[in-house]
């Protein structure tokens, strides 16, 4: 299938082969073909409502989903996110360069408060 929404053909089957494993059925017909139907749906609805989201936007979202889904290079996703910011946000008295760097900034702090956090949780046995 093409790719015409934000999500590449890769990481659509990562996240089905996940949902795959996530989800069980007790029908075993249903349980054979729910990672054909889960990649299916996935797709669908990623060429349906991504194809709405214009370039270069588009483009950078998915370099950003493909970061954390195919990579889990954490240094990665924050550049790809900050490039994002740097072209859709536009800061009147900075230019591109100390933008990338006030939103690089604001992006690591808000991904090592997540990482504080979940690694909190599982200190305290909240998350598993």
């Amino acid at each position: 299938m093409s790719e015409k929404g934000f999500v590449s053909q890769e990481a659509t089957v990562e996240v089905a082969k996940w949902m795959d494993l996530k989800f069980e059925f007790k029908n075993k017909l249903l349980e054979k073909v729910d990672y054909s139907l889960f990649y299916f749906t996935l797709n669908t609805l990623d060429n349906q409502f991504g194809e709405l989201i214009p370039d270069p936007y588009k483009t950078n979202i998915r370099n950003i989903i493909d970061a954390i889904i195919l990579t889990n290079d954490l240094v990665l996703v924050e550049d790809k996110i900050t490039e994002l910011m740097v072209i859709a946000i536009k800061v009147p008295w900075l230019d591109d360069s100390k933008e990338r760097m006030l939103f690089s900034s604001l992006i690591n702090f808000i991904i090592s408060l997540i990482i504080y956090i979940v690694e909190a949780k599982k200190v305290a046995g909240e998350i598993h």
